[in-house]
């Protein structure tokens, strides 16, 4: 059932597009009052495609890691996203509950709160390894940063990533 709930909801954001902006915020918060349900699985696939990409902006960084450090690093991040993975499963079982008990108003703003806080922290690890995209006061970041970690903005997925921590925040703005 998790399989077919993701490619749904998949399906649902890849065919509507993303959610962007205040307004896009509000009009969510708007069909959450609605539809919980429905918009929590609109949350979610907010946080597996920004989990994907942040994924895929860890296999790029990978090399950057300190050699003597890189296990431990890598393992670290592996449990903050199983952190993410564990998280969604506790709001997918909410939401299954809500669906078989027909509760009419299902709150679900701790369980989302705490999957936001998770992807957040895959975020701030991937951040230890790359330097901002400008420095100085808005100078350009040299083509490799400092202590030779890659700028963020030459890291594969990690805009994207970046860009689902951003509506995952509007999401609580209402």
């Amino acid at each position: 059932m998790k399989k077919t709930l993701v490619v749904s909801v998949l399906a649902l954001v890849l065919g509507t597009g993303s959610v962007a902006g205040c307004s896009a915020a509000s009009n969510w918060w708007q069909n959450f009052q609605a539809n919980p349900v429905a918009q929590v699985q609109t949350f979610e696939s907010t946080v597996q495609i920004g989990l994907n990409s942040a994924q895929a902006a860890w296999t790029f960084l990978q090399p950057y890691l300190p050699a003597a450090q890189a296990a431990q690093i890598n393992q670290t991040f592996l449990n903050v996203v199983a952190t993410v993975n564990h998280s969604l499963t506790l709001l997918n079982d909410a939401v299954a509950a809500a669906i078989a008990a027909e509760t009419p108003n299902p709150n679900f703003g701790a369980l989302m709160q705490a999957v936001s806080d998770a992807f957040n922290q895959v975020l701030a690890i991937i951040a230890q390894y790359t330097t901002p995209a400008a420095v100085d006061g808005g100078a350009p970041a040299p083509a490799t940063g400092k202590m030779g970690l890659p700028p963020a903005a030459s890291v594969p997925g990690l805009a994207d990533a970046q860009d689902a921590s951003s509506r995952l925040k509007a999401y609580f703005q209402h």
